[in-house]
């Protein structure tokens, strides 16, 4: 009866001292406490590493300790459960790392740091719960239950796995990252200035560079002499002598003597020679050349060459404009993958026949044309550019509105003959790729060929003086041709 009763009050201490151990283990977890004495619910079971820029790592950590209702602790305590986060090529990696088992995910986060932070704090619990090996069932008979509360996994005493083998690095790359926030600063030459002491970890209101500057970010204005260096983003203006490189994205307006190079650009990127973005919303301004990795909403605006891989909605104005779309490409030759391509034959009024091609976009296109005329010696040779507007009135039936100039004595330099012209087409579809085109002309003719000042055979009203050197006819006219698409 003793005996039983000897078992019976061991088995109420055994009991009573589970749950004083599971009560501990509780509150270290919610609110980071050790219990005094308790050296082994003191254990580390979560870590987390954080390799991404702006995110605050300590914040971070405290926010899981909350969520996930146990401690998180930073790399290098023997956790078993490992957490990081890193940023490869621009993209963000989330992962888990338990034993030999590793799981990870590639996430897109907002650019607004607290939302991106928010998304991260969830992403980091999901995979926690939903990745992690479940603890070992616990029973109130083994001692081991006594010993290990049941949220707490005891890691073994053993080496540690590879991930906490580079805790060292890590927490000092992590630390690398640590950003300054530098109302002011001067530089004579990256890294010679300020920035050799921030090793390009600041964020700017306003940085001055003699030669040129580096920079995390910059929040207000940047000026350099020749070169400027932003690695991170830009939410304002850089200007710079010849070349301005921003390695994120640009909020605001790039301004060189001779290029920049961005990210994403929101707002204008201005250079004398040659603009670099990813995609624009805004526009591109350059002596030479613009070119867009990908979509642009708004303007490319060059000397010579505008390109963009992707869609443009809006102008490209320049000698030549590659797109894969675009609205309104103006320029000699217009490369537009899913544009309008046109082979056209056409004559006119006056006896001028011509074959030629239009290359355009949605709302505008470039002519280009080659032809024979009759004049007073024989035929001559003609040729014809101009540029172009479309509208669709139907699925089957659009409207132009053309403006060409034609050179209609090419190849005699001792005469000049030339023709401007607007005309209003209507094209009409009569089967699938070929098109009926028929409309309206008003002509202006300039010639200083006394033989040949008037190509309308029904007449033209003269405006010049019968002596004058050169005649200048006007007329309406009528052009009919055909469209190959």
């Amino acid at each position: 009866m003793n005996d039983r009763g000897g078992r019976g009050h061991f088995r109420r201490m055994k009991t009573k001292t589970f749950l004083g151990a599971f009560a501990i283990a509780f509150g270290v977890g919610c609110f980071g406490a050790s219990a005094a004495g308790a050296d082994e619910s003191a254990a580390a079971v979560v870590d987390l590493d954080v390799q991404a820029p702006g995110f605050d790592v300590v914040t971070l950590r405290a926010r899981l300790s909350v969520a996930l209702g146990q401690g998180v602790s930073a790399p290098g305590l023997g956790a078993a459960i490992h957490l990081f986060v890193t940023e490869i090529n621009g993209k963000v990696i989330v992962g888990l790392s338990q034993g030999t088992r590793q799981v990870t995910r590639q996430v897109e986060l907002s650019k607004d740091h607290a939302v991106a932070e928010e998304t991260l704090e969830l992403l980091l619990v999901a995979m926690m719960r939903r990745e992690s090996a479940p603890p070992e069932a616990q029973t109130d008979v083994a001692p081991p239950a006594i010993v290990a509360p049941p949220p707490v996994i005891v890691a073994p005493r053993m080496p540690p796995p590879p991930v906490a083998q580079h805790a060292a690095p890590v927490v000092a790359a992590a630390k690398e990252h640590e950003a300054y926030t530098m109302p002011f600063a001067i530089d004579l030459v990256p890294f010679v200035g300020f920035s050799s002491a921030t090793r390009a970890r600041d964020t700017r209101w306003l940085s001055i560079g003699a030669v040129g500057t580096v920079a995390r970010d910059v929040a207000g204005f940047s000026v350099n002499g020749a070169l400027g260096v932003t690695t991170h983003e830009l939410r304002g203006a850089q200007i710079s002598g010849a070349v301005n490189v921003i390695a994120g994205d640009a909020d605001g307006a790039q301004i060189a003597g001779a290029v920049n190079v961005s990210g994403d650009a929101s707002g204008a990127q201005i250079a004398g020679a040659i603009n670099v973005a990813a995609n624009v919303d805004g526009t591109q301004i350059a002596g030479a050349v613009n070119i867009a990795h990908g979509d642009v909403s708004g303007a490319q605006i060059s000397g010579a060459v505008n390109v963009a891989s992707g869609k443009v909605h809006g102008l490209q104005l320049g000698v030549i404009n590659i797109a894969d779309e675009s609205d309104a490409p103006i320029g000699v030759v217009n490369i537009i993958k899913r544009g309008r391509h046109h082979v056209d034959v056409w004559g006119s009024e006056s006896g001028l026949f011509m074959a030629g091609g239009q290359l355009g976009g949605k709302y505008t296109h470039a002519i280009l044309a080659v032809g024979v005329r009759p004049g007073p010696d024989g035929a001559r040779f003609a040729f014809g550019g101009g540029i172009g507007f479309h509208a669709d009135a139907s699925e089957r039936l659009g409207i132009d509105v053309d403006f060409i100039h034609h050179d209609l004595s090419a190849f005699q330099s001792s005469r000049s003959v030339q023709m401007s012209q607007v005309r209003v087409l209507f094209d009409l579809e009569l089967v699938s790729r070929v098109r009926l085109f028929a409309g309206p002309t008003f002509n202006v003719l300039e010639s200083n060929d006394p033989t040949d000042t008037n190509t309308s055979p029904y007449g033209s009203w003269s405006v010049t003086r019968p002596a004058s050197e050169w005649h200048v006819a006007i007329w309406p006219g009528i052009t009919l041709g055909t469209r190959l698409l």
